[in-house]
């Protein structure tokens, strides 16, 4: 009997501890809550809004007259709005014209293929459309790949790929294929332009003013650094301890992470109608020429206040783009290979169409098939992964939902159900929208939050005409699983391209540019500085590779083991030492500023210096080389570093000679000063180089990097390539020493 209390109490207070952290949990998440409200209040605006136009476009299927008009293609208008309605204006403006657009060609051009199909009669048809699906779809995937294109058309792009393979492959069991057409090009027409008033007409964003105000403050950022540095300077290293400043430093902080938002609100700005005081074409790319000047100036400002701390004709334009889509295949052939799977993927999924027995089972839900495979189908595996897994488990708990809250409003009457149904669409898609804005979610599950309300919608909207509710839910839900299976396997059987290769490589190429630069340095320092426009252009990549690889790092944690990446990979720690490696290239920057400048100092002064920022730069390349090496190869790097050693010790002999004072009195301080400058950055590179193979050794002892025995026919091509001499460890007596491969 007492056993029996004692393993109640146990469980009870099992229970209410697990209680108090659900409770703590509820707590904290509607703290983030209020707090992302509180930044910015129009988000709260934006999710009541995108609540407010499914209400909306939801009547198409409430009232009579519009469903008997429309009847099921309804369903695109409730599409549409999920997928169009942005933030801002702009945003909003240019997916509701690319979608608009883009179906209405693509419907007309299917249609045509159809047709053209139809007359080689009832064998020869899905031979001559698969033929034609395959073909559409290749080309305009590779066309993706162009960034003019991608900046402004992709999703336009992506929608042709899915109205011309619907519109062509329904009709081989539609006989009113036009008719269907018009319905549905009507139906996104007309979600387009709800999505557009409601946009414009309460509480626009305007992308625009977002873009001017940005630039605006980022300049400002900079005057109250230069307003800051001035009393700053003189003060003593315990003032300035005792009154940090925090606005101080994270204000110039802040420009140097705007760049990838400036290029998005540039690109939605220019789709937005004149408003305000920003008249038709306003020149919007003239912002894009001040904020890459603000960008380079605020450069200079962080190695500022780091030194602070640390004291044509026809013709013509056909072979243009022959070169560039030549060029584009050339950089990366995978691309090729992409486009040629997408459409293999799309002509198998097409098959629910041409096998009667398939389309029998399965009846017009085929389409969502070929729309999966269509918005799933992603370059990478990781890519690919993430999209299909968020696209299945949403469809799945959104349809479950869906059918839940149809059956309670059932219960409500035939008066109450509309009014329960517009309810519970119009606060579920509101805050599904606005849990959209945490950054956590945003960056994994920002697409599986998007499925989650346009299923959501559909089921709910749809079960108030159809009564065979559970049915339609099934026959979509099985045939998004085939899509998304199919695209998955596809993408890892045939050529599979890895993110987390691609990550892995990024990484370890980001630290050899800044080798580069160091060794180019070392090299060319004893002569007049000139600048190597490949090498300049190569650590400048570094700076712009953070949205790449953010990117990466996502799609790879989606992926299952491959090769060498097993299960539970340490790929956070990648974003880790990127972040370093754009440190150290901030400070390369600027140091190349420099080094233009500091060529002007006169010789015998330069010469001081020489053997000491010769050295410091030489053996910093080598240790960055070491460390790209040891990523790649995936074997133990040395720690401690010996080049990084040896660059301590240069360093120290460098702030030595920096001590003395030139007797020379008619030396020019000016002259001095760029001299002193790159010395100062110099040694403040060396602790970021430090840091960078701290990271490096925590990614070896978290991914198992092997010693030589294991690693040592990669090491020693990797050795060939570079025809350098690399440190390799290797194994002697069972322990790991360090060796020198000549």
């Amino acid at each position: 009997m007492e056993m029996e209390c004692d393993e109640k109490v146990r469980v009870w207070r099992r229970m209410s501890l697990w209680v108090k952290s659900l409770f703590a949990k509820l707590v904290e998440i509607g703290k983030k809550a209020k707090a992302l409200g509180k930044d910015d209040p129009r988000r709260v605006i934006h999710a009541l809004k995108l609540g407010l136009t499914l209400t909306i476009v939801s009547l198409l299927y409430y009232y009579k007259p519009l469903y008997d008009n429309f009847g099921v293609s309804a369903m695109w208008a409730v599409m549409t709005v999920v997928v169009v309605l942005e933030f801002s204006v702009g945003a909003t403006l240019g997916k509701g014209l690319n979608r608009a657009f883009a179906t209405l060609f693509a419907g007309g051009l299917g249609a045509g293929a159809h047709h053209l199909a139809a007359l080689s009669g009832h064998v020869g048809q899905p031979i001559i459309t698969s033929i034609f699906v395959f073909l559409t779809a290749c080309t305009l995937t590779f066309m993706r790949f162009f960034p003019s294109i991608k900046a402004k058309y992709d999703y336009g792009m992506m929608i042709s790929i899915l109205s011309f393979s619907l519109v062509s492959i329904s009709g081989l069991r539609d006989d009113e294929i036009f008719l269907l057409l018009q319905k549905r090009v009507s139906t996104i027409f007309l979600g387009v332009c709800v999505c557009l008033i409601i946009s414009i007409s309460i509480s626009p964003f305007w992308a625009g003013q977002d873009l001017h105000n940005r630039i605006a403050l980022n300049i400002e950022y900079l005057a109250l650094f230069f307003e800051g540095y001035g009393s700053e300077y003189f003060k003593t290293l315990q003032d300035r301890e005792a009154n940090k400043d925090e606005n101080f430093s994270q204000s110039y902080k802040s420009i140097l992470k705007s760049s990838g938002i400036e290029d998005t609100l540039y690109n939605f700005a220019r789709w937005e109608p004149g408003h305000g005081c920003f008249q038709f074409r306003h020149p919007w790319k003239q912002y894009l020429k001040i904020g890459s000047l603000t960008y380079q100036c605020a450069f200079r400002v962080d190695a500022l206040h780091r030194n602070l701390h640390s004291n044509v004709q026809l013709k013509a334009k056909v072979i243009e783009l022959f070169k560039k889509t030549k060029k584009l295949a050339k950089d990366d052939p995978r691309r090729i290979v992409h486009s040629l799977k997408v459409g293999l993927a799309i002509t198998l999924v097409s098959l629910f169409y041409y096998f009667e027995p398939l389309y029998d089972g399965l009846g017009a839900s085929a389409m969502w098939a070929i729309l999966t495979v269509v918005v799933v189908f992603e370059f990478s595996v990781g890519a690919t992964f993430g999209r299909g897994l968020n696209r299945v488990l949403a469809t799945f708990l959104a349809a479950a939902l869906g059918f839940g809250v149809h059956f309670l409003a059932d219960l409500a009457g035939d008066k109450a159900q509309p009014i329960m149904l517009s309810l519970s669409v119009f606060f579920l898609a509101a805050i599904t929208t606005f849990v959209r804005f945490f950054p956590r979610i945003k960056a994994r599950y920002d697409y599986g939050f998007l499925i989650f309300i346009l299923t959501f919608c559909l089921v709910s909207v749809s079960g108030y005409r159809e009564d065979e509710i559970l049915k339609v839910a099934y026959r979509r839900a099985l045939t998004i699983l085939i899509g998304t299976f199919i695209a998955i396997l596809i993408c890892i059987l045939i050529c599979p391209v890895w993110a987390g290769d691609d990550l892995h490589s990024l990484v370890s190429n980001n630290i050899e540019q800044l080798a580069n630069f160091f060794q180019g340095f070392g090299v060319e320092y004893s002569n007049e500085w000139k600048e190597d426009e490949r090498i300049v252009e190569g650590f400048k990549s570094v700076l712009s590779s953070r949205q790449t690889e953010e990117s990466l790092v996502n799609f790879a944690r989606w992926e299952p083991p491959h090769g060498t990446f097993k299960f539970r990979h340490p790929w956070k720690q990648y974003s880790r030492i990127g972040s370093l490696t754009r440190q150290c290239a901030y400070r390369l920057e600027s140091l190349n500023t420099y080094l233009l400048a500091e060529s002007q100092t006169p010789l015998h002064i330069r010469d001081q210096l020489k053997e000491s920022c010769t050295k410091m730069s030489t053996e910093s390349g080598k240790a960055l080389k070491d460390l790209a090496s040891s990523i790649r190869t995936m074997t133990l790097p040395r720690l401690p570093n010996p080049h990084i050693e040896k660059s301590k010790a240069a360093a120290k002999d460098l702030k030595a000679a920096l001590k003395i004072r030139p007797c020379n009195s008619s030396i020019d301080l000016l002259e001095i000063v760029p001299m002193a400058t790159v010395a100062s950055l110099l040694i403040d590179s060396i602790s970021c180089i430090e840091k960078i193979a701290e990271s490096v050794g925590e990614l070896a002892s978290l991914a198992n990097f092997k010693c030589l025995e294991v690693g040592k026919s990669a090491s020693l091509k990797f050795q060939q390539e570079q025809q350098q001499k690399l440190a390799t460890p290797a194994i002697v007596s069972g322990h790991c020493h360090v060796v020198t491969v000549d």
